[in-house]
């Protein structure tokens, strides 16, 4: 492979899996550079003469993403020509997300039939293959098109279970001569011939599968710390919106405390658009995050995105903002969100997120994986041989904080709350002896924590293999509906 980026030995697995595979699932978590793999394997197919490739990714955002990281591997090796495929609809839909770059691009895209086959012409008369880059939401039209298609990588896939995109994928596979589909949460329904990823005749078997010990033991992600914080306060006590000011203060405070070697940047996941509103406008979050130098990034659907208080014109300059913050490791900054931020946008150099919301178990791993990434410089020691991949202890980010707040009166909720993170974390592969703890009472010698609290901490720690099994392998993986998920986690 003519790239300066040398593949970890999983990821050799995966290509390996692909070359002997005309059809498969290939399960890896977050941080595992699947769209590396993805841009290998098409410089592979395009030596072994593949005319036509499909890419599918959930959102153009993603898409423009996904083609640009498989362009930096491969561009300079490989000659082809590419074609977006998206609908002005979609591009509307997701206007304020896209750079003016990204614009450009998408202002040449189409989702004319004439306009694809026309390109695939073009391309046959320059003897070049062509790449054709699109969302679930426009992937009909690339099959409506009747162009011959050698192989299609299909990006998130937990997505094309919806019963808006099932049936073009299902299509694609009927006429696609290869298809691989990439997750880190395949998701199942009831009936193996259904629209779920565990319908075989669409999807295949899935080919290869790594899990998140792998990934650690790699030097690709960092394991996951989950740190009780209790606040001792009653929940019916105050209100939502200074409950969850008082838990942004006391995670950073905390934070500082005891894993004061970094300047931590934390993603909360909000339980709510209103709720992250009124912080912004009814609390003084941002006046004492300006006094403690910490940059405070607000994004909503419905009232936008904020800096430090102050509007940001797009969601493109809010993102290339949160990027450069994020990757400055002397800066702190919360982030809070509701759902925006969950899945395929990643922020470099979080150190810990904040569930204070009911989450579906993929949305969940999703989150919890934004926080699991390795920072740059501990990368860059392992590639220079400083430090031995694998050896967490001596990583400038040897994990990523999961704080779970517990309130005094919570007791009833603790349980349900803490066995969904578990569960979630074993559906990441990750086994219970990876999975570190810590609990902050606030520095007092003497609380009162709930009745059994200790108690249950310990015995989810025993348990947790045989809820993986109850849960992961009973259902294989997710089953049912996606939207019954939201009970996983409990309002903490």
């Amino acid at each position: 492979m003519q790239t300066s980026i040398v593949p970890y030995l999983y990821q050799d697995r995966i290509l390996e899996a692909i070359r002997e595979n005309p059809k498969g699932i290939l399960v890896a978590g977050t941080g595992a550079g699947k769209s590396y793999t993805m841009g290998w394997s098409i410089q592979e197919r395009i030596a072994a003469g593949d005319s036509v490739i499909v890419v599918i990714a959930p959102r153009i955002l993603l898409a423009q993403q996904l083609f640009k990281s498989i362009d930096s591997l491969i561009g300079k090796s490989a000659t082809f020509q590419h074609l977006f495929v998206y609908s002005g609809e979609a591009i509307q839909r997701e206007e304020e997300v896209l750079t003016s770059e990204q614009i450009l691009d998408v202002n040449f895209s189409t989702t004319s039939i004439h306009d694809i086959q026309e390109e695939k012409e073009r391309a046959d008369r320059n003897n070049v293959p062509l790449i054709l880059i699109t969302t679930y939401h426009s992937l009909d039209r690339i099959v409506e098109s009747g162009i011959s298609i050698d192989t299609a990588y299909l990006d998130e896939v937990h997505n094309a279970v919806s019963l808006e995109f099932s049936k073009p994928v299902r299509q694609l596979s009927e006429v696609a001569e290869r298809m691989y589909s990439y997750t880190a949460t395949p998701k199942k329904t009831d009936s193996a011939k259904g629209r779920g990823n565990n319908n075989e005749e669409v999807y295949g078997k899935i080919i290869c599968e790594v899990t998140a010990k792998e990934l650690i033991e790699s030097g690709a992600i960092v394991p996951p710390a989950i740190n009780y914080l209790y606040s001792n306060i009653n929940v019916s006590d105050v209100d939502n919106v200074s409950l969850t000011r008082d838990i942004v203060k006391q995670t950073f405070e905390h934070y500082s405390e005891y894993h004061s070697h970094l300047n931590h940047k934390i993603l909360f996941a909000c339980d709510g658009t209103e709720t992250i509103h009124q912080l912004q406008t009814q609390t003084d979050l941002v006046k004492w995050a300006q006094q403690n130098n910490i940059d405070t990034f607000i994004t909503t659907s419905n009232y936008g995105d904020w800096v430090n208080g102050v509007r940001v014109k797009s969601r493109s300059q809010f993102l290339e903002m949160l990027q450069e913050c994020g990757s400055d490791p002397n800066r702190k900054m919360a982030v809070l969100h509701y759902s925006i931020l969950s899945e395929g946008i990643d922020v470099p150099g979080l150190t810990g997120c904040v569930l204070l919301r009911n989450m579906n178990p993929i949305t969940l791993t999703q989150t919890i994986g934004r926080v699991l990434r390795m920072l740059p410089v501990d990368r860059r020691a392992i590639s220079e041989g400083l430090v031995v991949a694998g050896d967490t202890q001596s990583y400038k980010k040897g994990y990523g904080l999961v704080t779970v707040p517990i309130h005094k009166d919570s007791e009833k909720d603790l349980e349900q709350g803490v066995s969904a993170i578990y569960n979630a974390l074993c559906g990441m592969g990750f086994p219970p002896e990876v999975i570190q703890h810590e609990e902050d009472t606030r520095g007092k010698k003497e609380i009162t924590l709930p009745d059994d609290f200790q108690q249950i901490i310990k015995q989810k720690t025993k348990e947790v293999a045989a809820d993986w099994e109850w849960v992961y392998k009973k259902n294989e993986y997710w089953g049912g509906d996606d939207d019954k998920g939201e009970d996983w986690i409990s309002k903490l």
